[in-house]
């Protein structure tokens, strides 16, 4: 939670999120392990949508995906969890999804496999690699764009800073552009 925060709003002087000093309301919907529910990721997201006007929630940010290889949108909208992303979105919140770390080639998890969800693979950010899909990213049809994804740079518990890579680094930078 505070890694993705600070990639989206994080005011280092060194490492700067991309909103910085943007307000963020944190809901936790996985465990320590990053395990989590469909049922918890949706009474989040219908959270966001009643609470929306009161705490002015315009984005929400998932960097979250199930290990699932997702291919037809019309199967991820008629789901439970797609149905409420779609309601967050009709709803006017912008909804951020992490496409999973599982190197699929022609699908994404859930939920960004989502119509209405924006799907965000991994991409370098440095070096000669610079706009490269990463390796581990999913792609396919159903990705909508790459941000930067690897070895990023962000906030830690306790002050400090920590260096990861996966889709959930790269969904917060398109969060915090919304």
């Amino acid at each position: 939670g505070t890694y993705v925060a600070g990639i989206v709003a994080g005011t280092g002087a060194t490492n700067r999120g991309i909103a910085p000093g943007a307000s963020i309301v944190a809901l936790k919907v996985l465990d320590s392990s990053g395990v989590g529910y469909s049922s918890d990721i949706i009474a989040a997201l219908q959270w966001c949508v009643t609470n929306k006007a009161v705490y002015g929630i315009r984005v929400a940010n998932l960097s979250l995906s199930d290990s699932a290889e997702w291919r037809d949108p019309a199967d991820c909208d008629s789901d439970v969890e797609g149905m409420a992303v779609s309601t967050a979105v009709d709803n006017g919140i912008v909804v951020a999804v992490a496409a999973g770390n599982e190197g699929y080639q022609r699908g994404v998890g859930m939920p960004a496999c989502v119509t209405d969800a924006i799907a965000v693979g991994a991409s370098w950010d440095s070096g000669a690699d610079v706009d490269t899909p990463a390796y581990f990213s999913n792609r396919g049809e159903l990705l909508d764009v790459y941000a930067p994804g690897i070895w990023i740079t962000s906030a830690q518990m306790g002050g400090s800073y920590v260096t990861e890579a996966g889709t959930s680094s790269a969904a917060p930078h398109v969060a915090g552009a919304a």
